[in-house]
């Protein structure tokens, strides 16, 4: 009898470390102040559909950082556009910091040095990228990449066109260079960064 107590003591306990864990992690899910806007299309594309996903993501990881008694506020926005192009000349221009981008649709004659990329959305006819200036603060990229992946699953539910989606088509090997925030999360699977010099993780 002492031993079958003893036992449950035990995984309660280690039930309890496991969940007191989780919430620590969590309570790095959302540590600033994010406003963002996505460029994507109109609400008829696909691109738009994937814009509100991600503001669904991180507004999932803001309850719980409110849950967990953060308070940092989030305002998370699709912008509709004229699509790709447009797209790229919002982020070029500074009207938004982040977009969705049809990679069949990239017009061939620009200059994509600027641009990095958080995620890779693998479809079945097209893929598609999130993706942001180089510029932008590595904290909130990396934030808004593990919002992305915590949540993935929830795409496959928005449209037939994300059944593909899982975490091993989410890093992008080509077209654009990947942004260091997100690089931190893939690497390392959290988003605190040093202090101790600029080129570091």
């Amino acid at each position: 009898m002492f031993y079958h107590e003893s036992n449950f003591i035990c995984k309660f306990f280690i039930s309890l470390i496991l969940a007191l864990s989780l919430c620590v992690t969590n309570l790095f899910a959302l540590t600033q102040d994010i406003k963002l806007s996505i460029a994507s299309s109109s609400p008829l594309e696909i691109e738009y559909v994937l814009a509100k996903g991600v503001c669904k993501m991180l507004s999932r990881e803001h309850e719980v950082s409110k849950f967990m008694g953060g308070v940092n506020s989030l305002n998370c926005n699709a912008v509709m556009t004229n699509g790709t192009k447009q797209n790229f000349e919002f982020i070029q221009l500074n009207k938004v910091n982040y977009a969705i981008m049809d990679l069949n649709k990239m017009p061939s004659n620009y200059d994509m040095s600027s641009l990095t990329s958080l995620v890779f959305f693998k479809g079945p006819n097209t893929n598609w990228a999130l993706v942001t200036s180089s510029n932008e603060e590595k904290q909130e990229t990396c934030e808004i990449t593990e919002a992305v992946f915590k949540n993935s699953l929830e795409l496959k539910y928005l449209h037939s066109d994300f059944k593909q989606f899982s975490h091993e088509t989410f890093i992008i090997k080509k077209n654009f260079p990947i942004h260091m925030g997100a690089f931190k999360y893939f690497e390392t699977g959290e988003c605190r960064f040093s202090n101790r010099g600029m080129g570091e993780l």
